[in-house]
């Protein structure tokens, strides 16, 4: 059995994981480790991992969530913008996207976004049949 073949995988699986699942993982997977050491409490690893799974997501849920967190990760953005480290695009896209998840954690989905408009015909060449710019324009 490649034990480090197996320990490489899980750092994988854990390294890919968002923030929450790893942090669920690591948690559960410790005090699962734990019972190991006191098996005079017949606890079962697998049941004691279920439910401390979600003890750190939580946790972490609800500081991620809080006005405090929130604050300093928008002073963060700013700062890394005005070091120069990230572009104004890059600014304005992890600005919005942090703003849109905040709002969504306080106040809930606000249902289906608008579709995208339609992307713009191109404009007919000069000489060309106006009617050729759009397919769907019949001239008779």
């Amino acid at each position: 059995m490649k034990v480090f073949g197996s320990i490489r995988e899980w750092r994988a699986i854990i390294g890919s994981s968002s923030v929450y699942a790893a942090a669920g993982m690591g948690g559960g997977g410790a005090v699962a480790l734990i019972t190991q050491f006191f098996p005079e409490l017949g606890l079962n690893p697998f049941t004691v991992f279920l439910y401390s799974f979600p003890i750190p997501v939580a946790v972490l849920y609800f500081w991620f969530s809080s006005d405090r967190s929130f604050r300093k990760r928008l002073k963060f953005l700013k700062d890394l913008h005005a070091k120069g480290l990230i572009e104004k695009p890059e600014y304005d896209l992890y600005r919005k996207l942090a703003l849109r998840w905040y709002g969504e954690r306080w106040f809930g989905r606000a249902g289906v976004e608008a579709p995208p408009a339609e992307p713009p015909l191109a404009p007919p060449t000069p000489g060309a049949d106006p009617s050729s710019a759009n397919p769907c324009v019949r001239t008779t």
